[in-house]
């Protein structure tokens, strides 16, 4: 995971996205715990919280439009593959899903690479 050149917005994006992808089954799981543990390492632990606090404090639709507003592919690429592995901790559950295939929809990610599936 390569963020250190993310701008507030597009992390504060990825934390809200890994909360929504967490809250979908009401449950983190071992896997989802060291994929954050990591994540915070990455970010930088007093950061990482600060982020998490706002985006706890963000409503969902609000993180959806900072998700909308990231142009950047690179960013956009490395939030997708995290947040494809972060739902990986299990299966996949439809509410993850739908999540990934909205942010490949509106990034027009092409994600045929990340899903394993052949062209």
């Amino acid at each position: 995971m390569a963020i250190e050149g993310f701008s507030h917005a597009e992390k504060l994006a990825f934390i809200g996205l890994a909360r929504l992808m967490i809250r979908a089954d009401n449950e983190m799981s071992e896997e989802e715990a060291q994929s954050l543990g990591h994540l915070a390492r990455e970010i930088g632990e007093d950061e990482f919280w600060q982020l998490t606090e706002e985006a706890g404090a963000t409503e969902a639709a609000e993180i959806k439009r900072l998700a909308e507003s990231i142009s950047r592919v690179e960013a956009q690429e490395i939030i997708y593959g995290n947040l494809f592995e972060l739902a990986q901790g299990g299966s996949i559950l439809p509410d993850e899903a739908k999540l990934l295939d909205w942010l490949a929809e509106i990034w027009r990610l092409d994600i045929s690479d990340v899903a394993g599936e052949e062209e």
